[in-house]
């Protein structure tokens, strides 16, 4: 468990890592040490819906919906989302929050190297206000495509960061080239798919070893 960075207002930081409490003045960067993380009691992650599509070039096409339940008085966040190994950074990386008052989150490159959560290619930091915990059946919507050969791998386990486990994971591999071997989530391994679709899912877990596809 490790000093938090906060950035921008006071914040209770999470991830899709969760973070200590901490203040800075409203306009500066108020730059303190990441680390430790500690799990957010103010908030739950009810479900997360995870869609993984492989191209012909292998690059995997990300897109990862989490749907929030907040406890007691809302507030800002700052998350921080890592992007998992063995494959490097990331293209594209883009957030929003869906829902009745849809908008584009700001985002910011974070550090890379070995987090609490594991080693991570890189990070990124999301601004996240109140109000997108407050709206009814809102999601936040990351994604991001991340390119190169070999196998690949997603973080879950930053959300044992939130309060209790993820009530709901539900992972979709798309794959139209049939470029995967076999996909493991938390340990639950599919082999030899030669299928366009493979859909997992899995109640109330706290996650430990994550997604990974091994590739043909």
């Amino acid at each position: 468990m490790t000093p938090a960075r906060t950035l921008g207002f006071r914040v209770c930081r999470i991830g899709l890592c969760a973070i200590a409490a901490s203040a800075c003045a409203p306009s500066g960067l108020g730059v303190v040490p990441r680390y430790p993380y500690v799990e957010d009691s103010g908030l739950a992650l009810a479900h997360e819906q995870l869609n993984l599509r492989i191209r012909r070039d292998d690059s995997v096409q990300v897109e990862a919906l989490f749907q929030f339940e907040s406890r007691g008085r809302a507030k800002n966040r700052i998350a921080t989302f890592p992007i998992g190994g063995p494959r490097g950074a990331c293209r594209n990386f883009h957030a929003e929050v869906l829902g009745s008052a849809s908008r584009s989150v700001r985002v910011a490159r974070g550090e890379a190297g070995s987090l609490p959560v594991g080693k991570a290619a890189e990070t990124w930091d999301l601004w996240l206000r109140a109000a997108d915990f407050e709206a009814p059946r809102s999601w936040l919507a990351v994604r991001y495509v991340q390119p190169g050969t070999g196998d690949f791998g997603y973080v879950l386990k930053s959300g044992a960061y939130w309060h209790g486990p993820i009530r709901t994971l539900r992972v979709a591999l798309h794959d139209p080239h049939a470029r995967a071997a076999a996909m493991i989530v938390e340990g639950k391994r599919v082999a030899n798919l030669g299928r366009p679709h493979t859909v997992i899912e899995l109640r109330d877990i706290e996650p430990e070893s994550g997604v990974q596809i091994e590739m043909r």
